[in-house]
């Protein structure tokens, strides 16, 4: 009986040592540290060549480096490894990192987050990190905006919920842009891609409000209670592998803290009580909203290729799916 024990013992230490390695590069991409974590999530990859957060963080890391070709070719390897051992395409962050790649986006994360510090009830202070930010407009769309924007409220779960690179994270930031300034203590923004345990995702929820970890205690009961009578409106991004633990967790905050809204993305609804389920389809092509035809079109400014306004784009937009991700591409 020792032996078994002992083994699930390690394992779950390995794991957890793991996600805080995880949590420690995805902090160094976002401060442009490009350079320092290469070597090392190329050490990491080959160690564990079915961790999805890894092989997402190796192509953004070699994108900062300005190793386009290196970049693509990890995420080559990335999707082989994946396929080979769990029958899965790659999901939507190793999909946004490369497709920021043939972009030639700015490299994702490079840019310090807007913070605001606000005092907690303990006299800690909380620190509620900026939403991401993005070089092209928000396009299509308007229905679910302004619905949403309605029913973000107090005390509001919502998921929405689809395929990956329907646009789930890009609309999520634009309603809790317009949303925002309706919740006191301000807006804070979870990217849970990188994690993928009950104890690195809430350290990852309780990092992004600032709030400093006690331990003496659980990590779900320092943020619990350091949310105590707040109102924040809280993004978390990418939540579909870790639905369990963040279940629990966003049921203990709505209990603690009726002021504030949580907005999560995911490809399956989180099954949380209380919770609003939005799915997203594709964007419209043709008509008067041929929201993809319209992104399609900036996608080609912004690359500098020439796109004529003809039949061709609603066209091309259409064997694209409407998907903003594939329609990022051009």
């Amino acid at each position: 009986v020792g032996e078994p024990l002992a083994d699930a013992e390690a394992r779950r230490l390995e794991e957890r040592r793991l996600s805080t390695v995880r949590r420690r590069l995805h902090m160094m991409l976002r401060l442009g540290r490009h350079d320092d974590v290469v070597d090392e999530l190329h050490a990491l990859v080959g160690q564990h060549p079915l961790d999805e957060p890894l092989w997402s963080l190796l192509v953004r890391a070699l994108h900062g480096q300005g190793r386009r070709a290196d970049a693509l070719k990890a995420f080559d390897h990335a999707r082989e490894a994946l396929r080979d051992g769990l029958g899965l395409d790659p999901g939507e962050d190793l999909q946004a990192a490369q497709h920021a790649v043939l972009r030639g986006d700015a490299t994702p994360g490079a840019s310090e987050p807007t913070i605001v510090s606000r005092p907690a009830n303990d006299g800690t202070p909380i620190t509620a990190v900026g939403l991401p930010a993005y070089r092209t407009s928000f396009v299509g769309r308007g229905d679910e905006t302004a619905a949403l924007d309605r029913q973000l409220t107090p005390g509001a779960i919502i998921t929405l919920t689809g395929t990956g690179g329907i646009g789930k994270t890009r609309l999520a930031v634009e309603v809790a842009r317009n949303a925002g300034a309706r919740f006191r203590d301000g807006v804070a923004f979870a990217e849970l891609a990188p994690h993928t345990d009950q104890a690195s995702v809430e350290a990852a929820v309780r990092e992004s409000i600032g709030v400093s970890e006690h331990t003496s205690r659980p990590s779900a009961e320092t943020l619990v209670s350091a949310m105590t009578d707040r109102a924040h409106l809280l993004v978390i991004d990418n939540a579909e592998h870790v639905a369990a633990p963040l279940r629990s967790l966003v049921d203990r905050i709505a209990a603690a803290s009726p002021g504030t809204a949580v907005l999560i993305t995911s490809r399956e609804p989180l099954r949380v009580p209380g919770e609003q389920v939005w799915p997203l389809g594709p964007l419209p092509v043709g008509g008067d909203d041929g929201a993809a035809t319209e992104l399609l079109r900036q996608r080609g400014h912004s690359a500098n290729v020439a796109l004529q306004d003809d039949g061709a784009l609603p066209l091309l937009a259409e064997r694209l799916d409407g998907m903003p991700l594939a329609i990022g591409i051009g």
